[in-house]
């Protein structure tokens, strides 16, 4: 207990000087210049370190750039901030084939005033700041302060910025909520589903919290990629003995500080329940569809277990391609199936936003917030323990059962969601004096 207390006091105690850094910071910045100029965009994502093989990540960012290059050309200059060197090279050339810079600005102790500098000398008409997951202190509460110090700044400067939806866990960081009213100001925030909203509102205090849906809902689907034509080629080959195909992904860090034996009895049980699956279901496919390849994180490090287990006496009914693809090419496949399964909160977003029933494993009530938006069914919604467990079974054979019923659910919402997805995007009015903040 005197660990944990020392360690709350601590982070406090950093949070309190990011906290001075930010009023500071908040004096210098110089206001955005006036006049006429070319737009430009730069984008801020919610973990700076993980654009690398984050899957939802790229899907917000790539979403962002499509809607920028909407409104204001092909040519308009895109910078992506981003951290350190990249050991996998994977993320610059996906930044290139977009015509996008990367700006290697977040580092240091002080890294959101780092940024501050950097961006603000780049003068971009427009900023853009993921939300996501990473606002309410649950990975890093210094990263989440930094993306709200980064939003309420460049609000206060007149800067066009947007932070786009983000969730709100039950149990956010104490000391962020007090942060929050306190750099607040006038600043309005987008919160991406009616639990994150009430949430949000209820632990903040603060009133202008506008309800969006996740950015991703607006990700155009690359259907013209070798990957689509593939995967299409592989699920209508499988379709002549299969009438029903479901995409199944499990992730690692589905059950976080688990012993490397505890997540090898995961992925045997889990081969073992799809194994029961596929006999209880005779003309039932399965693709193992890998979403992130984050390091040692990645995807296929438990879904090859499940394919080892299940490849020899399965081999005419189960489908396993390792390659993550692209998120826009991971949305245009899911499309393919009639149903999937995930553990991912993002492949559930490119799912239902295909019109594709999904199953899904609930993740710090983000999940739950996602299925608000369709009415959906919370008997297809688990916990982790029951997503690796005994349940999992029960539920999938009903899941398939209903597939039908359920696409014709998602078909009715799907329109109201994807407005509000438009949201993310809207202009706001902009305020072109600093704000106020009330003393810590």
């Amino acid at each position: 207990m005197f660990r944990r207390l020392r360690h709350a006091l601590v982070e406090r105690h950093i949070l309190y000087k990011e906290y001075h850094a930010h009023r500071r910071l908040l004096r210098e910045l110089a206001p955005t210049p006036e006049g006429n100029r070319q737009r430009s965009l730069v984008i801020i994502p919610c973990a700076p370190d993980s654009v690398i093989g984050s899957r939802a990540d790229e899907a917000m960012i790539v979403t962002a750039m499509q809607q920028f290059r909407d409104m204001a050309g092909r040519k308009a200059p895109i910078t992506v901030v981003c951290a350190g060197e990249f050991e996998n090279p994977r993320w610059p050339r996906l930044a290139q084939r977009y015509g996008a810079e990367l700006l290697k600005a977040w580092k240091g102790a002080n890294a959101h005033g780092t940024v501050a500098r950097a961006v603000a000398e780049l003068a971009p008409t427009d900023i853009c700041i993921l939300g996501a997951d990473g606002m309410d202190g649950h990975y890093s509460p210094f990263i989440s302060f930094g993306l709200l110090s980064l939003y309420t700044l460049f609000y206060a400067k007149g800067y066009n910025v947007s932070l786009l939806g983000f969730s709100y866990s039950d149990h956010p960081h104490p000391t962020l909520n007090r942060l929050f009213r306190k750099v607040a100001g006038s600043a309005p925030f987008h919160l991406r589903d009616p639990l994150s909203q009430k949430r949000f509102r209820q632990s903040t205090r603060i009133i202008k919290a506008r309800l969006v849906a996740d950015a991703a809902f607006l990700l155009r689907p690359d259907h013209n990629s070798d990957a689509y034509r593939r995967y299409r080629d592989r699920v209508n080959d499988i379709r002549f003995h299969s009438a029903i195909v479901i995409a199944f992904n499990f992730r690692p860090m589905l059950r976080p500080g688990h012993t490397a034996d505890e997540l090898e009895a995961s992925v045997q049980r889990m081969a073992e329940n799809l194994r029961r699956l596929l006999d209880d279901n005779p003309g039932l496919a399965i693709a193992l569809l890998p979403h992130d390849d984050c390091k040692r994180l990645s995807d296929n490090y438990v879904l090859r277990g499940v394919y080892d287990r299940l490849k020899d006496n399965y081999s005419d009914c189960v489908i396993y391609v390792p390659q993550v693809y692209r998120a826009e090419e991971i949305k245009a496949i899911v499309g393919l199936f009639d149903g999937v399964i995930s553990s991912h909160m993002h492949l559930a977003i490119a799912a239902l936003g295909m019109n594709v029933p999904v199953m899904a494993a609930e993740c710090q009530g983000q999940v739950r917030g996602l299925f608000a938006h369709f009415d959906y069914p919370e008997q297809y919604l688990l916990t982790p323990e029951q997503f690796c467990g005994d349940a999992f079974l029960g539920a999938a054979d009903v899941f398939v059962a209903n597939l039908r019923n359920l696409k014709l659910h998602i078909l009715t919402a799907l329109p109201k969601v994807r407005e509000l997805s438009r949201k993310n995007f809207e202009p706001t009015v902009f305020r072109r004096h600093p704000l106020r903040m009330r003393n810590f």
